[in-house]
């Protein structure tokens, strides 16, 4: 049997010889406090990442690992000010931004796109942009690029608003006899397919364009991939397939433009993070 020999185990010994049950309610408050002060911190949950309902991931369906200068409890009590005392670039932003931080503490009570604006406009540097619309609240974050521009920030916006895709979810598939084709196409497809309920919101992370030019040709390019599981096409943007858990949904509010705006910046201040040097 091992018997505890160290100075503490002999100071409590002494307690106990000396004083008996009270030294030990005494010993049993000082575990337990010691405990308590030594307990670690939950960690603070993680904020949502961007517009479009997508939570904790960003665009491409990766953990949102861009390190923001803004800290909850720094400017948990920013008073909105008026959004008129800051200077806003003339376009719009319509299309979803990637990059911006939805939901967060601070932007959490934000009602409407004014609010929105204004909270962004009492941050000054902090918030460089800012989106809104009623199902997401109330965005903010670093710079964001629209098309090629002189920026090194990472981050950008769909140009255009949310657009529906024409696309579908693999539920199954089987191998077709001599070779036949179940679907029309470019080639013939030893697959046959068959897909679930439409998806009209875009898709995230299927990687890039692939060189089919109609729906068709796209839908039995996935097929025909046994790595693919969900397929996307849309005029404008082109033929999309790969694996996605996360697709937006395109129905009411979602189906929406956004508003947001952003501050005239210098792009030689703009870091690799979108933040202003």
């Amino acid at each position: 049997m091992h018997v505890d020999k160290s100075p503490a185990a002999r100071s409590r010994n002494v307690l106990l010889t000396l004083f008996g049950v009270p030294s030990i309610l005494f010993l049993m408050f000082l575990s337990a406090r010691e405990s308590y002060l030594h307990r670690p911190l939950p960690e603070e949950p993680m904020a949502k990442d961007a517009p479009g309902s997508i939570n904790d991931v960003d665009r491409n369906g990766k953990l949102n690992a861009s390190v923001t200068p803004i800290e909850s409890n720094e400017i948990e009590h920013t008073e909105l000010m008026d959004d008129a005392m800051c200077e806003w670039r003339s376009d719009i932003l319509v299309g979803t931004c990637f990059g911006l931080r939805c939901g967060t503490k601070e932007a959490a009570a934000v009602k409407s796109a004014k609010e929105c604006s204004s909270l962004c406009c009492g941050l000054e540097d902090k918030c460089i942009t800012w989106q809104y619309r009623e199902d997401i609240g109330c965005c903010i974050g670093p710079v964001v690029r629209l098309g090629f521009e002189g920026s090194k920030s990472p981050h950008w916006c769909e140009p255009t608003p949310p657009s529906p895709w024409e696309g579908g979810r693999k539920s199954s598939s089987e191998v077709l006899p001599n070779n036949a084709s179940s679907t029309p196409g470019p080639d013939a497809s030893s697959l046959s397919c068959a897909w679930g309920d439409q998806i009209k919101g875009q898709c995230f992370g299927l990687g890039p364009s692939r060189p089919y030019q109609t729906i068709d040709e796209c839908r039995e390019a996935c097929c025909n991939d046994e790595d693919c599981s969900v397929w996307q096409y849309r005029q404008d943007k082109g033929c999309f397939y790969g694996k996605s858990n996360h697709c937006e949904r395109y129905e009411g509010i979602a189906a929406q433009p956004y508003v947001g705006k952003r501050k005239p910046v210098d792009p030689n201040r703009v870091n690799r993070e979108g933040w202003l040097n």
